[in-house]
C-alpha cells in the first residue's frame, strides 16, 4: 500500500524506483498470500477469527430478546446487530493495542505465562516519549509538515495490527509487523523532547546529559526485567515452557533396548529425536505421525523407541510383553497408589515443590499378577 501511495511518474513515465519497489513487493508476497488464502492458511484463521465466535451472535440474540420485551423488534434488530457487535469489537481491540497497559505495563492479560508480570512489550522508561510521539505526530499532519516517511508511518499504524484484529486481539506474534512502527512514534517523541531541551535548557551539554539519563534508565529497565524473567516468571510457570524435558529426556535416552510409552505429553517424541540425535533422514523416514488436528498439524506420535499412548499402564504390558524388551511407561499422574507401584524417575520443577512427571517401570507386571483379558483400556 505504500508503494502504491507513493507512485510518481516522470514525464508520463512510471519511475523505476517505484516500479523496482513494487516488483519486489510482489515477489516477496505472491508465496505468502498464496498460503495465505489456501485451505490449510485459512484453518487457524477459521479458528480464531472475528467471524468464528458462536458466543458473538448468542450474546446478540440474547440482547434483542431482552430488548423486545421493552422495545419494538426493529429497534432491537438496528441496534443489536453483528455489523455494529464486530465493528465495536474491533474498535475496543484497536484501542488496546495501543494502550500504554498493553505497550508498557502489564502486555497480554492470556495466557499469563506470555507476559511478564509488571512488563508491557516496550520499556516503561520510554512511555513519555509514546506519549510525546503521537502529539509530534499528529501535528505534522495537521500543519501539512508530513513527509513520506510519516506517510509509510501512518499505513504501518492502520495495516499492521489488522492481522491481530480480525482474530484474538492483541496478541504479541501477530502484532510483530506493528513494532517498528510504535518504534518510530517512540522515536518521533524522542526527537520532540530533544527539540524541546534545546530550546529549554542553557547548553548542548545538559542535553547530552538527558540522552546518557535516559540510556541509563534503559539499561536498568532491561536488568530489571531480565532478573524477573530469571528468578521468577520462568520457575512460576515452568510447565508451560516444558522445561522439564531437560530432565526427562536424557534419563528417556539412556533407557538402552528399552520400549517407552508416554501418556499425556504430546510433543514428548518430537523432544526424543533432538536429546537422541536422531538423523534427520531416519526421522523423516521412520517416524509415524498423528491425523491432520482441525487446524491442520500433524504432530509426531512413534520416533525410534518412544512413542505416545493413551492407554493405562497395564493395558500398554499387556499388548508389548511379548516384544522381549523392557517397557517404562511415562506419565503426568501420580500411580504410586495403584499396581505399578513408586516411580523409578521424578521429574520435578527447578526448586523441587512440584512434582511434573512420573517414570514408571513394568517389573511388577512381570509377576502375572495381570490378567490381561481384563486390562484397563
Amino acid at each position: 500500500m505504500y508503494v502504491v501511495l507513493l507512485a510518481r511518474t516522470k514525464g508520463g513515465t512510471v519511475s523505476h524506483a517505484w516500479l523496482t519497489g513494487l516488483t519486489t513487493f510482489v515477489l516477496i508476497a505472491l508465496p505468502i498470500l498464496w498460503f495465505t488464502v489456501s485451505t490449510h492458511g485459512q484453518a487457524r484463521f477459521k479458528q480464531v477469527g472475528l467471524l468464528s465466535d458462536s458466543g458473538t451472535v448468542m450474546t446478540i440474540n440474547e440482547d434483542r430478546t431482552y430488548c423486545s420485551t421493552h422495545a419494538p423488534s426493529l429497534l432491537c434488530y438496528a441496534n443489536f446487530n453483528k455489523v455494529l457487535s464486530f465493528s465495536r469489537q474491533i474498535a475496543d481491540r484497536f484501542a488496546h493495542t495501543f494502550s500504554t497497559d498493553m505497550l508498557f505495563f502489564n502486555g497480554e492479560a492470556e495466557p499469563k505465562h506470555i507476559s511478564t508480570d509488571h512488563f508491557g512489550l516496550l520499556p516503561l522508561v520510554v512511555i513519555l516519549f509514546y506519549l510525546l510521539g503521537w502529539v509530534a505526530f499528529v501535528q505534522k499532519w495537521l500543519r501539512t509538515k508530513h513527509t513520506h516517511e510519516d506517510l509509510l508511518v501512518l499505513v504501518g499504524l492502520i495495516v499492521a495490527p489488522i492481522p491481530a484484529l480480525l482474530s484474538t486481539g492483541a496478541h504479541r506474534v501477530r502484532l510483530s509487523p506493528l513494532l517498528p512502527f510504535v518504534c518510530a512514534i517512540v522515536m518521533f517523541g524522542y526527537g520532540y523532547a530533544r527539540e524541546l531541551a534545546i530550546e529549554k535548557l542553557p547548553s548542548h551539554r545538559m542535553v547530552r546529559i538527558l540522552d546518557i539519563v535516559v540510556a541509563l534508565l534503559l539499561l536498568m529497565n532491561g536488568v530489571a526485567f531480565m532478573f524477573r524473567y530469571e528468578t521468577v516468571h520462568v520457575e512460576k510457570y515452568e510447565i508451560a515452557f516444558n522445561s522439564y524435558m531437560a530432565g526427562l529426556m536424557p534419563y528417556l535416552v539412556e533407557q538402552k533396548d528399552t520400549d517407552i510409552f508416554v501418556r499425556g505429553f504430546t510433543e514428548a517424541p518430537a523432544f526424543y529425536a533432538f536429546y537422541a540425535q536422531v538423523d534427520p533422514r531416519t526421522y523423516q523416514q521412520t517416524t509415524q505421525w498423528s491425523e491432520p488436528d482441525a487446524i491442520g498439524f500433524k504432530h509426531p506420535t512413534k520416533v525410534a523407541n518412544l512413542q505416545n499412548t493413551d492407554l493405562q499402564p497395564d493395558a500398554v504390558y499387556c499388548q508389548n510383553k511379548d516384544s522381549g524388551k523392557s517397557i517404562v511407561y511415562v506419565s503426568n499422574e501420580d500411580l504410586s497408589n495403584t499396581v505399578i507401584g513408586n516411580p523409578k524417575e521424578v521429574i520435578r520443577t527447578k526448586n523441587g515443590v512440584h512434582s511434573l512427571v512420573y517414570v514408571y517401570g513394568m517389573g511388577i507386571y512381570q509377576k502375572n499378577i495381570v490378567n490381561c483379558d481384563f486390562a484397563t483400556p
